[in-house]
């Protein structure tokens, strides 16, 4: 939306950037508790996707920057603290995809959630203690996006540490395919919590093929950010996916699905995961 305005210098698309990003602030932000989740009839202690919540942080970030409101920066910075503290895998240094146990009974935080385990709509079993190229790539143009707008080093920090463990050399995780190329589908943390994850399990029977390419986006908007600091990383990643030249120009690639520079204040808008409908 931000983007459309600053093409357009139409005020309809700034007063709907405004409307999106008030829509998780009230909806799924509860500021008493400084916490943010959902609940849902089989899940009454609340629960939420973590790359939504992360995107929501961001989002309210860039809107107190760009609109001047500080109480939307508050809750960006509370909303991406929550996280952090709750879904945060710090020895492996990425993030569980789903979150589940948010409150005890009593309606108080409960600071030890869970993986959100169990089975959705279409009677399909759920495990979010995974990791995906696919959502980190999403969480980390999150941070990326917030820090473009803000300026704020510690997001950048933190987009950096989120890919590190994707680069395909040392491939820290796993996850990156050295012989036929791309990342595969999953390495899942068979656990409860994020202090007792269980030793992880890749998944090496299917790949998520084209979603990956937010991961490729993710490295080439950090690379123009850093001077150049992954162009090995995209080099080696844009083998994989032949079609798209890399750009000449040092940081940067043929892959612009939107522009580097903080313009995805749309809540969800781009979205590519298909989550499980929860009851």
């Amino acid at each position: 939306m931000i983007n459309l305005y600053h093409l357009s210098h139409d005020s309809f698309y700034q007063q709907e950037a405004q409307t999106e990003v008030m829509y998780p602030d009230t909806a799924h932000f509860h500021r008493s508790l400084g916490a943010y989740y959902k609940t849902s009839s089989s899940h009454p202690h609340g629960y939420y996707p973590v790359d939504e919540a992360l995107e929501a942080g961001a989002a309210l970030l860039q809107a107190g920057s760009l609109f001047h409101h500080s109480q939307w920066s508050k809750d960006g910075k509370a909303i991406l603290a929550f996280v952090e503290k709750h879904a945060f895998l710090s020895h492996s240094h990425v993030f569980a995809s789903y979150m589940d146990n948010v409150l005890f009974p009593n309606g108080k935080l409960n600071p030890t959630e869970t993986f959100f385990h169990g089975i959705d709509q279409g009677g399909q079993m759920i495990n979010e203690g995974r990791i995906t190229a696919v959502l980190a790539g999403q969480e980390i143009l999150s941070f990326l996006d917030a820090y473009t707008v803000t300026h704020d080093e510690s997001l950048l920090d933190k987009a950096q540490e989120l890919l590190a463990p994707f680069r395909t050399h040392p491939n820290a995780l796993g996850l990156w395919d050295s012989h036929h190329l791309g990342y595969y589908a999953a390495l899942t943390f068979p656990g409860k919590t994020i202090a007792h994850p269980g030793t992880p399990v890749l998944s090496k029977k299917t790949k998520e093929g084209g979603q990956q390419l937010l991961m490729l986006e993710a490295f080439q908007v950090a690379n123009t950010l850093t001077d150049g600091t992954y162009t090995s990383v995209v080099t080696a990643t844009h083998s994989r996916w032949p079609s798209l030249k890399p750009s000449t120009q040092q940081g940067t690639g043929t892959l612009t699905r939107r522009p580097p520079t903080g313009g995805r204040l749309c809540y969800k808008a781009a979205t590519t995961q298909v989550r499980p409908r929860i009851e």
